[in-house]
């Protein structure tokens, strides 16, 4: 029960991380968001690592351990958080995450093949709901969209009855948004397993994400160090960075209660 608690709080944390990084991508990069996560999520794993006393467990890891943990952070933290940014920024949210939770087939398939874990008829059912419900609510607004439009057709008043449509700000581009869509889900999909078998041992979750996270971040660093990408995150817009704050403490906690829910 308490890792279902714990999956639902990271589920809620990452949903205010996709609304915020999707306001901050309006006007900033992928690259700058990861960098803003990168160091949210370090200090939160390293405080709550000391607070709850884990540190002694980052000795007791062995280095296959470590290197599952590693291969997660890179996944998940890197890989995968920068094509989301992207996506969200190509697509938005309402139209990535329906084609995101196709990650979850994969998180199953490496889990039962690799993990030996199991299905249940309970477990089957909550994975078709999980996976069903975003496509079934996108569907329902579009078959509500188009029967207002026939209504105000049938009037023949769909000027009188519709309010002025504003030239819209925002133009998906769906071809790079799916793309970036698919490749996110693809790191998300993996890291929950590479997670859970770097923390089969020890069940430090506090301990696990930190090594993740240190990771993910050498990655981002040695990413900087290419031309212009210094100046692109320095360069960051007030406002861009307020909303990338928050999208980066979101998902940090979000991550939290994932490798908490992941260790029991």
């Amino acid at each position: 029960m308490l890792g279902i608690l714990y999956a639902i709080t990271s589920a809620a944390c990452f949903g205010f991380n996709n609304a915020s990084a999707r306001r901050a991508a309006l006007s900033g990069t992928a690259i700058q968001g990861l960098v803003t996560s990168m160091v949210a999520g370090c200090i939160l794993f390293l405080a709550c690592t000391i607070a709850f006393g884990e540190l002694s467990a980052l000795s007791h890891m062995s280095m296959t351990d470590v290197g599952f943990l590693c291969a997660a952070g890179f996944a998940h933290f890197a890989w995968g958080r920068y094509w989301n940014i992207r996506a969200l920024g190509a697509i938005g949210s309402n139209l990535a995450a329906p084609v995101q939770q196709y990650q979850l087939l994969l998180s199953l398939s490496l889990a039962i093949i690799f993990l030996g874990e199991s299905l249940t008829p309970m477990k089957v059912l909550g994975i078709v709901l999980v996976v069903a419900a975003p496509a079934y609510i996108l569907q329902r607004r579009s078959t509500a969209r188009r029967a207002a439009a026939r209504a105000a057709k049938a009037v023949g008043a769909d000027a009188a009855v519709s309010e002025p449509v504003p030239k819209p700000k925002f133009t998906p581009r769906l071809v790079e948004g799916y793309t970036c869509t698919l490749l996110s889900g693809l790191g998300f999909g993996s890291s929950s397993v590479l997670a859970k078998a770097g923390l089969a041992s020890t069940g430090a979750g506090f301990a696990g994400g930190l090594v993740s996270y240190i990771c993910a971040t050498c990655v981002v660093a040695a990413v900087l160090l290419l031309p212009g990408k210094l100046t692109e995150v320095v360069s960051m817009r007030g406002e861009t960075r307020k909303w990338f704050i928050f999208s980066g403490t979101a998902v940090s906690f979000s991550q939290m209660f994932r490798y908490l829910a992941l260790s029991v």
